[in-house]
């Protein structure tokens, strides 16, 4: 069993801080309340996933309030006939929000998001450097007058740092992995979902998989690992420092690359 460590004792103590301040801000300075048209929005079209719809019909002969609800679509000419209104955004933000829409708390999700952002921010730092780097960047993150503040409102910020992050470090676990071929695998799709989270489209995540599956392709069947990119962001076969090969790096991922990008090639 693995022992539990201070820092880790410490970043879950920060989560836990980052979780209530959201919570109390959204109460006492936003009174619980959506406060820009982006919010509506996202409010608007979250009601309705929650729903289990895409869209609600709008009565004919309703005037359309735009300056009221600017960023609700609400088309005068529908092409099936029937008139519609939806929220202008992407549909990825006001899905996961809808979550804490069912929960009778649609403020607890942004609240949520940044405990987990703290944490994920702990856990890669403490894996790319060490414990006190994690450590120092959960603290940095658990304070921030703009996380804090973010994470208090309905707005897409903590969502997106939260999803972006999780791809940064499910990159990281694909290519430093000494679980074999199935464990590369998960991480990469795990990176791959987060990426097409934080676009809310598939093109970001459809790059990435296609991008894993080209490593995969350059797997090195010498000592059963991925071949690791030269500082070009070329992939292939590794050769050794005297036979030739990428001037970046030798088989065991040292040369002139060195450590400078330890997201990309971990040394």
């Amino acid at each position: 069993m693995r022992k539990v460590s201070n820092g880790m004792i410490a970043a879950l103590l920060l989560a836990m801080f980052a979780f209530g301040a959201a919570l109390h801000i959204n109460r006492t300075m936003f009174e619980r309340l959506p406060h820009l048209e982006d919010e509506f929005a996202y409010l608007f079209q979250a009601k309705v996933f929650a729903g289990g719809h895409l869209w609600v019909e709008r009565p004919a002969g309703v005037e359309v309030k735009v300056l009221w609800q600017p960023f609700v679509i609400q088309p005068n000419d529908p092409i099936d006939g029937v008139l519609k209104r939806f929220g202008k955004y992407t549909p990825g933000w006001p899905a996961v929000l809808a979550l804490g829409i069912l929960l009778n708390a649609p403020w607890i999700t942004n609240a949520f998001l940044s405990a987990l952002t703290v944490v994920l921010i702990y856990r890669l730092g403490r894996e790319v450097f060490d414990e006190a780097v994690g450590l120092v960047a959960a603290l940095l993150m658990a304070i921030s007058p703009m996380a804090l503040l973010l994470s208090a409102t309905l707005m897409s910020h903590t969502s997106a740092l939260f999803f972006t992050l999780l791809f940064l470090y499910g990159y990281w676990r694909t290519i430093k992995t000494t679980g074999g071929l199935r464990s590369q695998i998960a991480w990469g799709a795990l990176a791959g979902t987060a990426a097409e989270r934080y676009a809310d489209e598939s093109h970001l995540g459809a790059v990435f998989h296609a991008a894993l599956f080209v490593r995969l392709l350059a797997h090195d069947q010498d000592d059963g690992r991925l071949a690791q990119p030269d500082r070009m962001g070329r992939v292939g076969r590794r050769r050794d420092r005297h036979g030739g090969g990428y001037p970046s790096a030798d088989r065991r991922g040292n040369g002139s690359a060195g450590c400078a990008a330890r997201l990309i090639t971990p040394c």
